[in-house]
């Protein structure tokens, strides 16, 4: 496998997966959904570019006033919650190892048994 393709499997961040599979772009009230705001906070956010997309002209019906379309990709989605995270990447980790620190001593062999075997999760069974 090449180190490019190695790299493209990598995710962002943990942030990655509250999005999607296969999904690209967002319309404003799809955001919202994703960051559990409104659509007008989206709305506000783009138009402050706290969210960056693309916003389009759109026509609605004869005699209303022209109304803007949000388009958001799916890389300023993931931007805008990495940004407006309170952790890190490597917290996960630092906590997890000094939760399994408090364990008594045959609670952390278990635990060190499941994670070297070939389950997918440590608390199956």
């Amino acid at each position: 496998m090449t180190k490019r393709r190695e790299e493209a499997e990598v995710p962002l961040s943990p942030v990655a997966g509250l999005l999607p599979e296969g999904k690209n772009w967002f319309s404003s009230k799809e955001a919202a959904c994703v960051i559990g705001r409104s659509p007008q906070y989206v709305r506000d956010c783009f138009d402050n570019q706290k969210i960056m997309g693309h916003a389009l002209n759109a026509r609605g019906p004869s005699g209303d006033e022209k109304r803007k379309s949000y388009q958001i990709p799916r890389a300023a989605l993931l931007l805008y919650l990495m940004e407006t995270a309170n952790y890190q990447s490597g917290d996960f980790a630092e906590r997890i190892l000094h939760l399994a620190g408090q364990l008594a001593p045959v609670e952390r062999r278990a635990l060190a048994e499941k994670l070297r075997g070939n389950t997918r999760s440590i608390w199956a069974e």
